[in-house]
Order: C-alpha cells, then sequence, then structure tokens
C-alpha cells in the first residue's frame, strides 16, 4: 500500500480589607475577606493506564495536558483553574455550569498528551451533556511495549534540498507474541519537509513500531488514536466511523530536531495481517483478494484520511 502523510469557568476571589481603628486586639480583627467564585460541575476522571501493564500510570505525574478545539474555553480542571496536569494517573476536568450543551450543540474538545519516553497521546471528545464522564485511556512506554507490538530503527540520508539520496526499508521483524512481519519503504527521490515546509536535510532517524490487530494490549493502545472521523483524500468526511484495526505503524522520522511532516511522493507500507481473524463484511476469514481500507493521521491530528484500498 502506498500512502502520503501530510505527516472560562472563571474562578474570581475578590478580596477586600477593612481595617476599623489603630489598635488591633488580634491580627484578624477587623479584616474580612469576600470570596466569589464561579460554580463549576462535578469533575470527570479520565483514568491514564500502562497499555502494557494495564495499572494507571502514576509514572506521569505533573506532566501538563493541551485541550484544543471548539469548547476548549469551557474546560478547567476540578480547582476552577485552567492548567489541566496528571496526579497519580489521573486527569481532572470540570465545567462551567449553565453552559449550553445538546445532541445539536456538542461540546467538542481534544485532549493532548506528550511525555519523554511515551508515544504521543490525543483524544477528541464529543459530549451532549455536563453529566461528569469516567474514561480510560491506554499509554504506550517506549520502554515497556505492550503485547503484540515491536518496534525498530533505521535511518536514510536526503540532500541539501531534502531529498532522499539512496532507498531505504526498515523491517519489524516477528516477536514471541507478534508473528507478522512489517516493512517500511522510503525510495531514492522522495522530498522530506517539517512542518513549516522546511526541508528536514542530514541523516534522518526512523522510529517505526508495529501493532498487531490480534493482542487485547496492542488494540488498547489504539483506542488512543483520537476520533473516528475518517475523510477521503480531498477533505470530504466519509460515513464510516467504526474502524477495527488489522494492524498499524506508527512512524517518527527525525533530523537535527525537525520532525518530518510532509513527503513529495508516496512511500509503501507493508503489514502482515494476524491469521484467523473474521472479515465482518464477508463472515469468513479474511483471505488474499479481500479489500482493506488504508487510513493515516498525524500524531497530534484528530481526524484519519483514507488514503485507499488495499
Amino acid at each position: 500500500m502506498n500512502f502520503k502523510f501530510s505527516k472560562l469557568l472563571i474562578v474570581i476571589i475578590c478580596l477586600g480589607v477593612f481595617i476599623q481603628g489603630c489598635k488591633l486586639k488580634n491580627p484578624t480583627e477587623g479584616i474580612y475577606v469576600y470570596a466569589k467564585a464561579d460554580a463549576i460541575t462535578a469533575p470527570s476522571e479520565l483514568l491514564f493506564f500502562d497499555a502494557s501493564t494495564g495499572k494507571p500510570e502514576a509514572a506521569m505525574e505533573n506532566v501538563v495536558v493541551n485541550v484544543s478545539g471548539p469548547a476548549a474555553s469551557f474546560i478547567y480542571n476540578s480547582g476552577g483553574r485552567k492548567t489541566i496536569t496528571i496526579n497519580n494517573g489521573i486527569v481532572q476536568i470540570s465545567f462551567r455550569k449553565g453552559t449550553l450543551v445538546s445532541e445539536a450543540n456538542p461540546l467538542k474538545f481534544n485532549l493532548e498528551i506528550n511525555a519523554p519516553g511515551y508515544i504521543s497521546f490525543v483524544k477528541s471528545f464529543s459530549l451532549t451533556s455536563l453529566d461528569p464522564i469516567k474514561e480510560t485511556m491506554f499509554l504506550v512506554n517506549l520502554n515497556n511495549l505492550p503485547k503484540g507490538s515491536a518496534k525498530t530503527e533505521g535511518n536514510t540520508t536526503t540532500d541539501p534540498t531534502g531529498t532522499t539520496t539512496a532507498p531505504i526499508t526498515v523491517t519489524v521483524p516477528t516477536s514471541a507474541d507478534k508473528k507478522e512481519v512489517a516493512e517500511l519503504t522510503i525510495p531514492t527521490g522522495v522530498s522530506m519537509k517539517d512542518k513549516d515546509g522546511s526541508p528536514v536535510t542530514g541523516t534522518v532517524a526512523i522510529d517505526v513500531l508495529q501493532f498487531a490487530g490480534s493482542g487485547q494490549q496492542a488494540l488498547d493502545a489504539f483506542g488512543n488514536k483520537g476520533g473516528n472521523t475518517i475523510k477521503d483524500i480531498n477533505g470530504s468526511t466519509l460515513n464510516e466511523t467504526v474502524i477495527a484495526p488489522l494492524g498499524w505503524l506508527n512512524i517518527n522520522m527525525t533530523a537535527g530536531g525537525k520532525e518530518v511532516k510532509t513527503f513529495s511522493n508516496p512511500v509503501k507500507g507493508k503489514i502482515g495481517i494476524p491469521a484467523g481473524l473474521v472479515n465482518p463484511i464477508t463472515g469468513a476469514e479474511y483471505k488474499e483478494g479481500d479489500a482493506l481500507s488504508v487510513l493515516s493521521k498525524e500524531d497530534d491530528g484528530t481526524e484519519f484520511k483514507k488514503e485507499g484500498t488495499t
């Protein structure tokens, strides 16, 4: 398969201080404190577990969480502040009471976490009420991968224009709990650019992680991949909303502190399909000749793009 990667509920505290007379019997005599705070909803709890151990990821304490999307301005922590953090593997968020929300006017926002040693996390939400939610999500620790996944490294070289000078194939071999092989092939003559459109030059490090669609731990990790909005290559939203992955690759390419975000020409991905899985369309096990959709998504994106079929 070939594909391209284009890869405030506000708490207000007003303090009024009035000192009556020149002599006070105690330090607080004559001091009046007035406090006013906007009401917020009971907090929602988003639980983060390690995809490998299935236990709360408490090691990520004090990591700042980024919130984006149309409803980001309505979201606060449980204390009514805008800074969202992880503590003991839990993110708590609240909303301003009285925020208008309904089936026709949902609250849409994205939650993004970036932490050293973990695959970046982003998930989209679309809420139709202010009722507290409780969800469990799984983070992938690069030093403790979940079953059904494996990683490998490679590198390629680009010239001063950011163009590859030789072909490279990076292979993810089989492992004890992953029988499928995966490959990423980048041909000669592919120009690579970062998010600003500048060439990525020199030795480009390539990290490829493969996840199989037959292992529950690997599938739990896929649950982090954002909302199920799928668009075609022209940007039109498709009716498909259910994604049942048979396998996927997580690809990161960097050089000199720059991340590769776009390729001028398609690169080729090859992913083995686990034996014995049933095609929900035919009702039989997958076999040669079945048509499969190929989707892509940027790490910090919230939408999938249908690249085609294979």
